[in-house]
């Protein structure tokens, strides 16, 4: 299944920007999508593979404002975030992940000690 997906994405990636969003809305059109849970995931997928230079732009904003302010929650940053870079309410829960990560990495640093250490 994995290597399905991954086939998948890579020749999706061949084909033209408007191609590529259209078979995105045509996947997760309401009358397609009979399990939520695994229509999130592969949103996911999808939107990390096809919008990696968006994908680095989220990373590198929720890096600034949990350095600027270490007690923010991954929440409010991902709501900050989508906002700043006028991201779609779809992507919130990816960016939620992302901060999430970023935050525990950043707790996780800060017990070593190294917290100057992360780029």
């Amino acid at each position: 299944m994995k290597e399905e997906i991954s086939l998948l994405i890579k020749q999706i990636l061949l084909l033209s920007e408007d191609d590529k969003k259209k078979i995105i809305r045509e996947l997760f059109s309401p009358q397609n999508l009979k399990d939520k849970k695994q229509g999130l995931r592969f949103l996911d997928i999808a939107l990390v593979s096809l919008n990696q230079k968006k994908y680095l732009k989220i990373e590198k904003r929720v890096k600034e404002l949990f350095h600027s302010n270490p007690k923010l929650k991954p929440v409010i940053v991902a709501k900050m975030v989508k906002y700043y870079l006028r991201i779609p309410d779809a992507m919130l829960p990816l960016i939620v992940k992302i901060a999430q990560r970023y935050k525990d990495r950043l707790r996780k640093s800060n017990a070593k000690g190294i917290f100057n250490r992360i780029e």
